[in-house]
């Protein structure tokens, strides 16, 4: 009987291994090639993939000063963790709470703008959405062990940078020796290789405003300063652009380190010394910077409406009104002292207009007799830039040989 009650089993359990082999071919049969991807995908992630993105290590106290996470939903919130423990993992797919594609390339692009220093990363990615989650694809420009040798060559030239900043240092003048060293060991090149990252401007010396401004924002952020990194376009053009925002004290300022160069080119042969740095754009107002910039809507970005650290109103030469003796006054103080320009910024178009004909008229002629007198020179001459946009006049003085 024993035997006879062991064969019964065996033999129902044949026949119901027979029914779901039948009935297994049926389904597959009659489901479409897509259905049958979207099926298998979505059992293989209930069986790995799912707790796979259940494993994000990265702690909450690390994402608390980034500006573009804090403006996020809790679910946005998720993906962003997701996303960026991939990228440091390296990973070649990212699986995300997420069944919305377009959603998760917008958090991708906010991880992006929070943190410079991920340069292996060109800002593209694939993605495909199933039932319950995405699979995201982010393009890497540099092989993981290419990513290690131009880590090491980025950190060096960072620390070269940064070795050089007094630890008492204000927090403006950590700024602006960062803007004033990116302008100089920079050079503005469309097309340039890495023009997106930092890798382009650390260690290429070539960049476009993106790379300016990342690297703004990791050299500022490394320094303890909150900098922000902001979108937008030229009013002019229309061109998409980016800079930064920073803090100083409890306001917030402009900074456009790649505007830093000087947006002419002086060709007259004797003009010495010539301005190598333009301030227009370290650390201005809302104001001032609306003038040519138009940053994106919509993101929250803090008002800046402090002229505190203007740096024409620090150096004395911003001018809220015309006085002819005063402005004669600065360029024989400069003249007297040795020094190779004189600034003249306004603080509105009817000023600016008003000083311009008188500056590069009647003024400067008299400030070049005065010189004439100082050095004992037969004859003097001065070149000058005129920035109608900036309300800004350098008039550059020669003395001779």
């Amino acid at each position: 009987m024993k035997r006879r009650k062991s064969t019964g089993c065996l033999g129902k359990l044949i026949f119901w291994i027979f029914v779901l082999i039948v009935l297994g071919a049926a389904l597959f049969y009659y489901l479409r090639p897509d259905q049958l991807d979207e099926l298998i995908a979505k059992y293989q992630s209930k069986i790995g993939t799912q707790s796979d993105m259940e494993k994000n290590t990265i702690p909450p106290e690390k994402l608390a000063g980034d500006f573009y996470y804090n403006q996020l939903s809790e679910e946005e919130k998720t993906v962003y963790k997701e996303i960026l423990q991939g990228l440091w993992q390296f990973s070649s797919e990212i699986q995300v709470h997420s069944i919305d594609a377009e959603a998760a390339g917008n958090v991708f692009r906010k991880i992006l703008y929070d943190n410079p220093d991920i340069f292996w990363c060109d800002g593209s990615a694939t993605s495909t959405t199933y039932s319950d989650y995405t699979i995201f694809v982010p393009n890497y420009t540099c092989s993981q062990e290419e990513k290690t040798v131009r880590q090491a060559q980025i950190d060096a030239s960072v620390e070269e940078c940064l070795s050089k900043i007094p630890a008492d240092e204000s927090t403006y003048h950590k700024i602006q020796y960062i803007y004033e060293y990116l302008v100089n060991q920079t050079d503005y090149q469309l097309d340039c290789a890495d023009s997106q990252n930092i890798y382009s401007v650390f260690v290429n010396k070539v960049s476009v405003c993106a790379g300016y401004a990342k690297a703004t924002q990791l050299l500022l952020q490394k320094s303890g300063i909150e900098c922000i990194y902001v979108t937008g376009s030229t009013v002019d053009t229309g061109q998409s652009h980016a800079w930064n925002l920073v803090k100083i004290d409890e306001n917030y300022y402009h900074v456009d380190t790649t505007w830093g160069d000087p947006v002419f080119v002086m060709q007259e042969e004797n003009i010495e010394n010539a301005l190598n740095i333009s301030y227009d754009y370290l650390c201005c107002s809302d104001e001032e910077a609306a003038k040519t910039h138009v940053w994106d809507q919509g993101i929250g970005l803090p008002a800046c409406t402090s002229k505190a650290y203007n740096y024409y109103i620090l150096n004395h030469c911003y001018y809220e009104n015309f006085d002819s003796e005063e402005v004669l006054k600065a360029m024989n103080d400069t003249i007297y002292s040795g020094g190779g320009q004189t600034i003249f910024k306004f603080a509105n178009d009817e000023v600016y207009y008003q000083a311009k004909d008188s500056i590069l008229g009647d003024l400067a002629s008299r400030a070049m007799q005065n010189l004439m007198s100082v050095y004992g020179l037969d004859s003097v001459s001065c070149g000058q830039m005129v920035d109608d946009g900036a309300n800004k006049i350098i008039i550059y003085w020669n003395y001779g040989t």
